[in-house]
């Protein structure tokens, strides 16, 4: 019975985990000459690896500077719980990997 209920609790821990918290990745531009990766805790809609290029794709199918912006005005509404250096694979998932030039 012990072995069932460590399995649902590691199953429960890891459901909530993708649920509520990703990742917010910000590649290297002018504001940010570095990049910047934040784990942060998401809105249950957001995808667990984003970007403000990945925000722009889904909502007009191009990145542009006005809609980086915007998407990463987007990503500033959740709240950050720890501040990283730029990650690009988890950049690169949020965009499926799509070239982007930034």
């Amino acid at each position: 019975m012990k072995k069932y209920r460590r399995i649902i609790i590691i199953v429960a821990t890891v459901v909530i985990f993708f649920s509520f918290f990703g990742f917010f990745s910000i590649p290297p531009i002018g504001i940010f000459p570095q990049g910047i990766t934040c784990f942060v805790l998401k809105s249950p809609s957001d995808p667990f690896f984003n970007s403000p290029d990945a925000i722009s794709i889904k909502h007009i199918g191009h990145v542009s500077i006005f809609s980086r912006a915007m998407g990463i005005a987007e990503g500033a509404k959740n709240p950050i719980i720890l501040r990283l250096p730029y990650i690009e694979t988890f950049y690169n998932l949020s965009v499926d990997y799509a070239q982007i030039d930034h």
